[in-house]
C-alpha cells in the first residue's frame, strides 16, 4: 500500500476484516490458531516489524519452501488435513472470553495501532470497511478500531452474507470459511448499497488526467 497509494490516488480504500486477523497479529495466539499456512511471518513487536518462526517444525517449513517443492507441496498438504480434522478451540475460546483475554486484549492493542499507521499513511481518503463474520467480539473489536480512526464499519455485510445462509443458501466454500460465489455476490450488493450514494458515477477525478486521457484504462 504504501508503494501504490500515491501512484493510484484512490477515491477511497475499501478494506476487508478477518477475524484471523487478530490472530496472525500476536504470536501466541498464532501458535495456537493451527494455521495451515504457518509460514515464517512478519509480526508487529515493539514498533518494528519482528520476522519470526513458532517452532522448529517452522524452520522445517521454510526449509521446504525455500529449498524443496515436494517437500514443500506435502507438509502443505498435511497442514490443511490437520487444520480440518482439528479444529483450533482458539477462535471459541476468545468468543467466550473476549477482553478477558490478556494475548486477545494484546493482539487488538497491535491491530489497532497497525490501522493508525493506515490512517496515517492515506491521510484523509476515506476508508470503508467490513467483516467477515457478524455478531462477536470480533465485530466489536474491529468497530471499536474503526472509530478511532475514522473508518466507516458496515456490519451488515457479514449479516447479509449469513442471514441467506440460515436461511439455506449456498453461500460458503466447501471449507466452510470462505465466502462462495453466492455469498461474494450477496456482501457486493450489500458494499453497492452503502457506496453508490457515498461514492457516486460522475465524480470529478481531480489530478487524475492520465486516466481521463486514456479512458478510464
Amino acid at each position: 500500500m504504501d508503494k501504490y497509494i500515491d501512484l493510484i490516488k484512490p477515491d477511497v480504500l475499501l478494506w476487508q476484516f478477518c477475524d484471523n486477523d487478530f490472530i496472525e497479529n500476536d504470536l501466541d495466539l498464532d501458535e495456537k490458531s493451527l494455521d495451515p499456512t504457518r509460514l515464517y511471518k512478519p509480526y508487529w513487536v515493539n514498533g518494528a516489524i519482528r520476522y519470526r518462526t513458532r517452532s522448529l517444525s517452522e524452520r522445517v517449513r521454510v526449509f521446504a519452501r525455500d529449498y524443496s517443492r515436494s517437500l514443500s507441496f506435502f507438509i502443505g498438504r498435511w497442514d490443511r488435513f490437520r487444520a480440518v480434522r482439528q479444529a483450533s478451540p482458539i477462535y471459541d475460546e476468545i468468543k467466550n472470553e473476549g477482553f478477558g483475554r490478556p494475548d486477545f486484549r494484546r493482539a487488538f492493542l497491535v491491530t489497532d495501532e497497525l490501522v493508525e499507521m493506515v490512517r496515517k499513511r492515506v491521510g484523509t481518503i476515506p476508508i470503508v470497511a467490513f467483516n467477515c463474520s457478524a455478531g462477536n467480539v470480533w465485530v466489536k473489536a474491529f468497530r471499536t478500531i474503526s472509530a478511532h480512526h475514522d473508518i466507516l464499519f458496515l456490519e451488515d455485510v457479514a449479516r447479509d452474507v449469513e442471514r441467506a445462509a440460515n436461511q439455506g443458501e449456498d453461500v460458503w466454500w466447501s471449507d466452510g470459511g470462505h465466502w462462495a460465489e453466492l455469498g461474494h455476490q450477496i456482501a457486493g450488493n450489500t458494499l453497492a448499497k452503502h457506496l453508490a450514494p457515498l461514492f457516486p458515477v460522475g465524480l470529478k477525478l481531480q489530478g487524475r488526467e492520465d486516466i481521463l486521457a486514456s479512458g478510464g484504462r
